[in-house]
């Protein structure tokens, strides 16, 4: 897990346990000053997806539904470092160059989140950008 990715999954757990966006900030300019990987703006806008994604869930079950979330954004990194990296790591044990190997896994991540995006389109509660709500700034 890179940092970035760390620091990202940690906004999504501070904000799904209920911690304003402008707490989340600031725990993590506290904690890393000016080495923080992840600026202001990208918090404001993870927490604005959290949002209008759990928003669709009924309050009693908003538990289970930001569990959910938090398990599948995890589980699908987890995946994706160990079958990305085996391939990678195959493909250059293999013989081939280090380049063409990351050209390739570059390929199948592309192929993969398209996927996911037009997957994602069939799911309930697909809002076009146009239609969707704006989240106002807190």
């Amino acid at each position: 897990m890179t940092k970035t990715n760390a620091l990202e999954t940690l906004v999504i757990a501070s904000f799904v346990r209920g911690l304003p966006v402008r707490d989340v900030e600031a725990a993590l300019a506290e904690a890393l000053g000016d080495q923080a990987a992840i600026s202001k703006s990208t918090v404001s806008a993870i927490c604005g997806q959290i949002k209008e994604l759990l928003s669709e869930v009924p309050p009693a079950s908003a538990g289970a539904g930001s569990g959910v979330l938090t398990t599948t954004q995890q589980t699908a990194l987890a995946l994706g470092v160990a079958t990305l990296g085996s391939l990678f790591l195959s493909l250059v044990g293999g013989g081939r160059a280090i380049s063409t190997a990351f050209i390739v896994v570059i390929a199948i991540q592309t192929v993969v989140a398209i996927g996911i995006a037009a997957g994602a389109r069939g799911l309930p509660g697909w809002r076009t950008l146009a239609q969707a709500p704006q989240v106002a700034a807190e």
